[in-house]
This record gives C-alpha cells, structure tokens and sequence, in this order.
C-alpha cells in the first residue's frame, strides 16, 4: 500500500470536501514551495509541515473544511493583513495555542486569504528562527 500523503489524504476527502479538495491540494502545494526540502508528517490527525513546523493541515471528518494551525499569534497578521486588503479575513483567524492561529478553510473563496496567511506564517517563522540563533 503506498505511504499515505496530506494529497491523498485531501483526495480521499473528495466527496466530503468537494472542491475544498483542491483547494487544500493547491495550499498544501504552496507551503511546499515556500520552503523547499521539507515534507507533511501526519501526526494524529494533523499533517504537519516539517521541520519547519509554520503550517499544519487538520482535515475535518464530518464536516466539509479543514483548519490551518499557522506559526505567529492573529495580531501578528494584522498589519500585513490591512495592507493586502484583507482585513476583515484577518478577523476570522482565532488564537490556537501559545505563538500559533488557526484559519477554518470552509468555502473555495478563502483560497486568496488562506495562501496569504500561510505565506505570512512562514515569514514569521523564518524571523523568529533567525532571532534564535
């Protein structure tokens, strides 16, 4: 049996999801390519983009959505946001945990705003690593 990936996973989703099938497909993509050498890894039920650790995929079982778990606290975002012309996206992003937010990808038309975010995460990420060292 091939090893399972956070594309498949999205494509087994098909019928539940719909056309946020491809739209999680299109954004797990993007997250690859926004920092390369890394990979998913599905840990419970979560496909965490690692080593980098900015974004994590959760696939809703029930319900046709998945939420994004991205590195950097929601008032983080806000600036970046405003100057984008996302603003009122930006307050559907909610507090997580400790320097993470969660972004609820329910319809197709948050594909802009979700990609934004995931890029905005891996910004801060990428900063706050720097700062570590």
């Amino acid at each position: 049996m091939p090893e399972a990936t956070i594309v498949s996973s999205l494509d087994e989703g098909r019928n539940r999801l719909d056309e946020l099938s491809s739209v999680g497909v299109g954004l797990a993509r993007y997250a690859e390519s926004l920092s390369p050498g890394g990979r998913f890894v599905h840990e419970g039920t979560r496909w965490v983009y690692r080593p980098d650790n900015f974004v994590t995929f959760s696939i809703q079982k029930r319900n046709p959505k998945f939420t994004l778990t991205l590195s950097g606290h929601s008032v983080q975002f806000k600036n970046r946001a405003e100057r984008a012309g996302l603003e009122a996206e930006r307050w559907d992003l909610e507090v997580a945990r400790r320097e993470y937010s969660r972004y609820t990808v329910a319809k197709p038309g948050q594909l802009l705003a979700a990609a934004f975010f995931i890029r905005c995460a891996r910004d801060y990420k990428h900063r706050r690593d720097k700062k570590a060292v």
